[in-house]
């Protein structure tokens, strides 16, 4: 943050301009590094369990971090953003899409969520 402060112009929100700060410093991270996979995204590879239920007491975050790996990148970055309470407007700042391509993609990850857990 303390690198970029200087090229900051003030034409979004602080807080947005952080997301974005912090959204590339880890794209770029995850390009200089390789993939590393999870030790717990592993266990969940390797179990030949059904996907866990939603209505299964606790299972709250194991359902969302298993719907996150299975998102690509950009729906993956959408969609936190998203959990995080941040509005159409912002996530377009943020990922450089437009508000309406950013308001389809949480439309279909909210429908594709729903059918994938609650069947509906």
């Amino acid at each position: 943050m303390w690198k970029g402060l200087g090229s900051f112009e003030g034409k979004s929100a602080p807080s947005t301009w952080v997301y974005r700060v912090a959204l590339n410093t880890a794209i770029t991270f995850r390009r200089k590094n390789g993939r590393r996979v999870e030790p717990s995204a592993c266990l969940l590879e390797e179990s030949n369990q059904d996907p866990v239920a939603p209505s299964s007491p606790g299972n709250e975050i194991m359902i969302l971090e298993e719907f996150l790996r299975s998102l690509e990148k950009i729906d993956r970055a959408i969609f936190l953003l998203y959990l995080e309470d941040l509005s159409y407007h912002e996530i377009s700042d943020v990922t450089g899409l437009t508000e309406n391509h950013v308001g389809v993609r949480i439309s279909r990850l909210k429908k594709i969520f729903t059918q994938r857990y609650y069947g509906g």
